[in-house]
């Protein structure tokens, strides 16, 4: 294996790894720290706007790209934290977002942009309206999703694929996101009645 070979390898297997921790941690602990939750999930949605933009701009550089993907995912932080309400929708938002691309990858049907859109904007609403219930199954099943996203990452290394493993990332996300959803109910009812 040669030199950035195996530095792309190393890179992916602290992606993943960094990412089910992270995963984990929302699905389990999400709704209980809220602005650690919000500001995690704006940053992301700033990044993924940033890496967007980069993409598609013609004859763009990869340091210009780093910097729009940086720039705009410290937008998305601050507007989450000054914002209070709209990173709460844009928490629904990327949870909604995260979870129809979970479907997707778990069914193997291609889905248009427009059913992202949709979700996205349905989920991000049905947060503000009904924020305690809703946000501890958006945090715990979009933790989870991260975590099976980083599982899958880890898992993608094997070739030829192990049909077992196919179906791993999906199992990780059901089990993780039913427990997280648990915990996070049971673990502190007198606070979440004060909501």
């Amino acid at each position: 294996m040669t030199g950035s070979a195996q530095e792309l390898s190393i890179s992916t297997e602290l992606t993943g790894i960094s990412a089910v921790i992270v995963g984990v941690f929302v699905s389990l602990f999400g709704s209980r720290l809220l602005r650690v939750t919000t500001a995690v999930a704006g940053t992301a949605a700033g990044t993924a706007v940033g890496m967007v933009i980069g993409a598609r701009l013609p004859h763009c550089s990869i340091p210009v790209r780093i910097a729009l993907t940086v720039g705009a995912g410290l937008a998305g932080l601050l507007l989450a934290l000054l914002l209070f309400r709209l990173g709460l929708f844009i928490l629904g938002a990327s949870a909604g977002v995260l979870l129809t691309r979970i479907w997707q990858a778990g069914t193997g049907h291609y889905l248009p942009f427009w059913v992202y859109l949709v979700t996205g904007v349905g989920t991000g609403l049905l947060v503000l309206l009904l924020q305690h219930p809703v946000l501890i199954l958006l945090t715990a099943f979009g933790g989870a999703g991260i975590a099976a996203v980083g599982a899958h990452q880890l898992l993608s290394r094997y070739h030829p694929p192990v049909p077992l493993l196919a179906a791993l990332p999906l199992a990780v996300w059901m089990l993780l996101g039913i427990t997280g959803s648990i915990v996070q109910a049971v673990g502190n009812p007198r606070k979440a009645r004060q909501r």
